[in-house]
């Protein structure tokens, strides 16, 4: 029997630079025959052949087409030159890659696994509730998935051991052609294969574990960038919420300064209307004016003082409102004294018109007896 061992690693017969390519990769096993058969050793990505990913061990054709990755085997010229290789009537074992070398590339997977997870707790807020679940998951999954790594080498070295320890009791068996030592290697195979089985298995479930701290890495920074689009979001909240509140301040500022000019033009006005109106008050009508305005006066100059100092306070104190009311309380008396002032012209004039009109009627001539009689009898 010959046994050829396809992987990336440099400890395999067959080396395959492919990154798709598992570092132990593949076994084909060639019996005494002739026949060979294909053993995948639980790559990552598989081994397909004619297309399809081998599961277990299948028996190869002559045309057969076996591929790892990108790479296509010429898997018939490897068994073209003679190997000294002992004679064996057992399924093959994997040949592992050494426990030193797969420990240090793990510890180093491990690290870089450790260092994500640093980098990733630098960038969080640690009050984050949900931040800190993910990360404790994170955590257990990468100390589960180097845990589950060592077990798996463990058993793997130990399945190899116990390959070793077959084989020369094989070999022993050959020689010697005793059924005693054939039945210690028969024992011993048996033992081998259940610790292979168990490699297997703890492989199986490490890969597993390995997909799971993926998942778990994939989720923290899933999160963390759902964490810092919030954080943007906030921020950008917060920038058109300042953005608005300046431009209500700024519009705020430009209807009050409208409101000053409108209230100034205002004030302009009713101080032009008092100019114009409070000197013409006749006598005693600045009186009737304080009485308007609810001022207690006793006489006319009091009241026009008074008039006066109100309406100066109500300017300088920007008090529209107590200036309008002056001012009106001015035209209502003014109104008021016009509307005197016509009727007593009216009533002046209708006066000169009768005393004109009595000196313009002709003089009438007394009635005599005779006269008074005829009228009567007239009538």
């Amino acid at each position: 029997m010959k046994v050829v061992t396809i992987g990336r690693s440099q400890d395999n017969d067959i080396v395959v630079n492919d990154v798709k390519a598992s570092r132990n990769h593949l076994q084909i096993v060639q019996d005494d025959n002739g026949n060979c058969s294909a053993v995948d050793l639980g790559s990552t990505n598989g081994t397909l052949v004619n297309g399809q990913r081998l599961t277990g061990t299948v028996r190869l054709q002559p045309n057969d087409v076996v591929q790892i990755g990108d790479t296509k085997l010429p898997w018939q010229e490897y068994f073209m030159a003679k190997q000294q290789l002992p004679i064996q009537q057992f399924a093959p074992t994997p040949e592992l890659v050494p426990k030193h070398k797969r420990t240090v590339w793990y510890m180093a997977a491990t690290v870089s696994v450790l260092l994500l997870v640093g980098g990733g707790i630098t960038l969080k807020v640690y009050h984050d509730k949900k931040q800190e679940k993910i990360e404790a998951e994170n955590k257990v999954k990468v100390e589960e998935a180097a845990k589950l790594q060592q077990e798996t080498d463990e058993k793997e070295a130990k399945a190899k051991r116990l390959q070793d320890e077959a084989d020369e009791l094989f070999r022993k068996a050959l020689i010697s052609q005793s059924d005693k030592d054939n039945k210690l290697a028969a024992e011993k195979q048996k033992e081998a294969d259940t610790a292979k089985d168990d490699a297997t298995k703890a492989r199986a479930a490490q890969q597993k574990a390995e997909k799971e701290r993926d998942e778990a890495l994939k989720a923290k920074d899933g999160a963390l960038k759902a964490k810092e689009k919030a954080e943007a979001d906030k921020a950008d909240a917060e920038n058109r919420a300042k953005q608005v509140q300046e431009d209500a301040s700024k519009k705020q500022k430009e209807l009050s300064q409208e409101r000053d000019k409108a209230h100034a033009t205002t004030r302009q006005l009713l101080q032009e209307s008092f100019n114009e109106n409070f000197p013409k008050l006749g006598r005693n009508k600045n009186l009737e004016v304080a009485k308007k305005l609810s001022y207690t006066s006793k006489t006319d100059a009091e009241a026009k003082t008074k008039i006066q100092q109100e309406f100066d306070k109500a300017e300088n104190a920007k008090n529209i409102e107590s200036m309008q009311k002056i001012i009106n309380a001015i035209k209502e008396v003014l109104g008021k004294q016009i509307v005197d002032e016509k009727a007593k012209e009216a009533v002046e004039k209708a006066k000169q018109d009768s005393i004109q009109k009595t000196k313009t009627a002709p003089a009438q001539k007394p009635q005599t007896d005779s006269t008074k009689q005829t009228n009567n009898q007239n009538q």
